[in-house]
């Protein structure tokens, strides 16, 4: 479980460098990585959600460090008790896990931040929910992987380095260069030249567009067989508490259309020109092009 914990820390450290980090917590019987082992007299049952059990490990917890678990931020119960993999309080301090994956644990940590799933646009199922495999809101499959634009725009993490771009009222057009997650949380960029998130303003609907660099680097690199993604610019959409939407997966020289853009008779047009990976260790970018245009 310690290493679980320190793979939960290098996730979001990753991510997020100094804009966001977990300090364990201390107490008795708490340990360096901030856990607490509890026994619980219950036995489990075929419930898919034994809250007995659930319920009598919180109170057993708070007993022993003689305080309530509220005096915390996050409170992450590793348990049997639950058949799925997690269960956790929109927007709340508390979440219930049963996995050996980091991910999962993120992915839930997500939903306490106040976090909605990420899907693909247009699937069904599984995939229409989860689907988007690029962020930690998508699949739980073993991964360390960061939030997509959309998520990332609403943690609020980027925010001093990122673009907010109104093609259809003011007629803006962006042409620059995206970094990564991992090189912003790192400082291995140029603040004011590099951006990480580019938000599109559609007025006519509640979703926005966000475009993102999926740059995977260490410690964020998934496993290959859920790399589609991988070295990409995403592009997505969504809005503050609720579910994001994958549009499309960009590789260089590659471009996603929107026809009749928020009404305007125009097409957006977001066109990756370049990808480049550093070799002697600066920022790797993704150069791209966002503007309306007039169809023929």
């Amino acid at each position: 479980l310690n290493e679980i914990v320190e793979d939960i820390y290098s996730i979001f450290s990753g991510c997020a460098g100094s804009a966001f980090s977990f300090v364990p917590a201390s107490g008795p019987g708490i340990n360096e990585y901030g856990v607490l082992q509890v026994a619980v007299e219950t036995g489990t049952t075929e419930d898919c959600m034994d809250w007995q059990v659930i319920d009598e490990a919180n109170v057993k917890a708070a007993h022993m460090l003689n305080s309530s678990l509220s005096n915390f931020d996050h409170v992450l119960q590793v348990t049997p008790a639950i058949c799925g993999i997690g269960i956790s309080i929109h927007n709340g301090r508390f979440a219930a896990v049963n996995s050996i994956y980091p991910d999962t644990y993120a992915n839930e940590l997500g939903h306490n931040f106040g976090l909605m799933h990420s899907g693909l646009f247009n699937a069904f199922g599984n995939d229409g929910k989860y689907g988007d495999r690029s962020c930690i809101m998508g699949y739980s499959h073993e991964d360390k992987r960061c939030f997509n634009g959309a998520k990332s725009w609403e943690l609020g993490w980027y925010s001093n380095d990122n673009a907010v771009v109104d093609v259809v009222t003011t007629g803006e057009m962006f042409d620059g260069h995206l970094v990564g997650a991992v090189d912003w949380a790192n400082d291995n960029f140029v603040s004011g030249s590099h951006k990480v998130v580019v938000k599109i303003l559609d007025p006519s609907q509640e979703l926005d567009y966000f475009v993102m660099f999926n740059r995977a680097k260490d410690p964020i690199k998934p496993r290959l067989d859920f790399a589609a993604a991988t070295d990409k610019v995403t592009v997505t959409t969504g809005k503050d508490r609720g579910n994001g939407w994958q549009h499309a997966v960009l590789g260089a020289g590659e471009g996603f259309s929107v026809d009749n853009f928020a009404g305007s008779g125009k097409s957006l047009a977001i066109h990756v020109t370049d990808i480049h990976i550093a070799e002697s260790g600066g920022p790797d970018t993704a150069r791209v092009l966002i503007l309306l245009l007039t169809p023929e």
